[in-house]
């Protein structure tokens, strides 16, 4: 999950040397994009590409690239609150009636920390039930975050890295 106002990058190589390579984002409300350097020729003739993009406003929406003319879906990015944001917010609701996604409800628990665990503790003790939801909530049974997003046979994508600042 990705916080308004950060900024990511990531590295495409095509593994084929003579593939030039674009990328766009599917919504332009949630993220902007930028190229965040110039393209670098690799000893094996390969050339890696280095994009970037801007948390705009909270949504979700996928990053394509455009190779030979095909556009393959790279990734999908969910932006939402930070985790101080998320935190905040429960507290100020006394935490009862607070809704979280699952996104959010990930970010509190891997990067909380102690604050995380204690306010995801908090929100368990005054969640109310959903009829027909017989499922206790567990941080053993959320699923690991993996951020290397390496999904197509024909290059290689790196993992998306915040840029400070």
């Amino acid at each position: 999950m990705f916080s308004v106002g950060e900024k990511y990058c990531f590295l495409i190589t095509p593994k084929i040397k003579s593939t030039k390579v674009s990328y766009a984002v599917g919504n332009g409300k949630v993220l902007k994009t930028f190229v965040a350097g110039k393209p670098t020729k690799n000893a094996d003739g390969t050339t890696t590409y280095l994009f970037g993009f801007s948390c705009v406003e909270k949504g979700e929406t996928g990053i394509y690239m455009t190779s030979n003319g095909k556009i393959s879906k790279i990734f999908s990015a969910y932006v939402g609150d930070s985790l101080q944001q998320i935190i905040t917010k429960a507290k100020e609701t006394n935490y009862s009636g607070f809704g979280i996604t699952s996104e959010e409800l990930q970010l509190l628990l891997t990067k909380g920390g102690e604050e995380g665990r204690i306010t995801f503790n908090r929100i368990m003790e005054n969640a109310k039930p959903v009829p027909g939801e017989a499922t206790q909530w567990s941080q053993n049974t959320l699923p690991s975050s993996k951020n290397n997003y390496s999904y197509k046979k024909d290059i290689v994508t790196s993992q998306v890295t915040k840029i400070d600042g």
